[in-house]
């Protein structure tokens, strides 16, 4: 399954990883890093996609949804790991240990 592995604490280097079946290292997955400027191309990585920090603000949060689920469906994405999810509240998770389906995921964070 293709997944995208978020990452609460590298706001510098990333977002997440959108990480390939049988492909777990870095040079094949696909990092979506954030910024107010452009794109970082980080050379770890098979591809950099960009996300604007802006579009974490409120007016902007359907922007927001709307570029995650062109990049899921663009590749392939299944679900999501995102293991602080969870203790946002009591909100059970789809596969258990922190993963969710896209769709969820999704509904969770810009609803």
């Amino acid at each position: 399954m293709t997944y995208f592995s978020i990452d609460y604490r590298s706001p510098s280097s990333g977002v997440g990883q959108i990480v390939f079946p049988e492909q777990p290292n870095a040079s094949q997955m696909i990092l979506v890093t954030a910024g107010d400027d452009g794109p970082e191309i980080n050379p770890h990585y098979k591809e950099t996609v960009y996300f604007p920090y802006n579009l974490w603000e409120e007016h902007t949060r359907l922007k927001a949804r709307k570029f995650f689920e062109a990049l899921f469906e663009k590749h392939s994405v299944n679900h999501v790991y995102d293991s602080e999810l969870n203790y946002e509240g009591d909100i059970p998770p789809d596969l258990g240990g922190g993963q969710y389906s896209t769709e969820r995921w999704l509904n969770t964070l810009f609803s």
